[in-house]
């Protein structure tokens, strides 16, 4: 007789006040079955990391001596499959935007509630255990616009994520790019707030269209004064009655695989927070897409074995 064995995730939490540590410990243990241990600074999280494996690392930025950010850059380059929760309060937007580029997963202010904590966990096992699979080692663009075609289930998905950020930015409206076959150019999968005409003007151009969010990690702001230097389509965005768009990469691994980008029709100046809640919104949307490729590569992976047990029935049958 054998039994299946379920293994607890085992979760470390680094924050100098102690009672952070112990709120996030008391509701992973109650709500989520976890393992939880805590530390109080780098050294001590270190010290832990050595004698045991972590699925996740939830990590204060603002530390005595300010080693929250070298902790998540030792994590991410020296312990593989642990994936990197940043906890911040306000003073510490800018770090973690920086600390989200250095590969953590996702970020949670302080103070919050049970729900963001499980909610948080939940999305970051999901994302370590895919990332574990070598789901999305050798994707390709094309994968990208197959598993959008092919679900309905993800383009609702995109369309929410793009009237969510309109509303909670306050903007005029949002649009989701992704690559097409052809990596130099990318269209607009999902939007919201924005004209038909607008949106139909065609595929854009990745070298023409703010190049530099599709080749590096940063959020790019373009105001109308430079549009017709870096976009494909600026008198249609003048058309459109918009003023500044702010632009954030999708990446899945170190693939950037599109662009979220916002919309603004009155003159706007974009905060530290409202490029962390793009960011948030941008990873969400980089995950959302990378899961239906899962989901794709999952399905044909059954398909192809199921012609494999017909062919091999067939076999049987004209062989007796």
């Amino acid at each position: 007789m054998s039994a299946n064995v379920h293994r607890k995730t085992v979760v470390l939490v680094v924050d100098d006040e102690q009672i952070v540590q112990e709120s996030v410990k008391r509701i992973l243990e109650d709500e989520e079955g976890c393992l939880v241990d805590t530390a109080s600074g780098h050294d001590a999280a270190i010290a832990l990391l050595r004698t045991r494996h972590y699925d996740l690392a939830f990590v204060d930025l603002m530390m005595p001596a300010h080693n929250g950010m070298k902790l998540v850059q030792t994590i991410h380059d020296n312990y593989t499959g642990t994936g990197v929760i940043i906890l911040t309060g306000y003073p510490s937007v800018d770090s973690a935007v920086e600390a989200m580029k250095m590969g953590a997963l996702d970020y949670m202010a302080k103070p919050f509630t049970p729900e963001d904590l499980v909610g948080v966990t939940r999305r970051s096992l999901q994302t370590v255990s895919q990332q574990l699979a070598g789901i999305t080692g050798a994707f390709s663009f094309e994968d990208v616009e197959k598993a959008i075609k092919s679900s309905s289930e993800i383009k609702e998905l995109l369309d929410l994520i793009c009237s969510s950020v309109v509303n909670v930015l306050n903007l005029k409206g949002a649009s989701i790019l992704v690559r097409m076959r052809d990596n130099n150019k990318a269209r607009i999968a999902s939007f919201f707030g924005l004209s038909d005409t607008y949106i139909n003007k065609g595929a854009v151009d990745c070298s023409r269209s703010i190049p530099a969010t599709f080749n590096s990690s940063e959020c790019v702001l373009v105001e109308n004064e430079s549009f017709r230097s870096n976009l494909h389509y600026p008198e249609e965005a003048l058309d459109e009655g918009i003023s500044s768009i702010l632009s954030a990469p999708l990446k899945i691994g170190q693939k950037v695989i599109g662009a979220l980008r916002v919309y603004s029709g009155l003159p706007r100046t974009f905060s530290d927070d409202d490029i962390v809640i793009l960011q948030f919104f941008a990873n969400q949307t980089a995950n959302a897409i990378k899961n239906a490729i899962s989901l794709r590569e999952l399905k044909n992976r059954c398909e192809r074995i199921r012609d494999d047990i017909k062919m091999k029935v067939g076999e049987t049958g004209r062989s007796q």
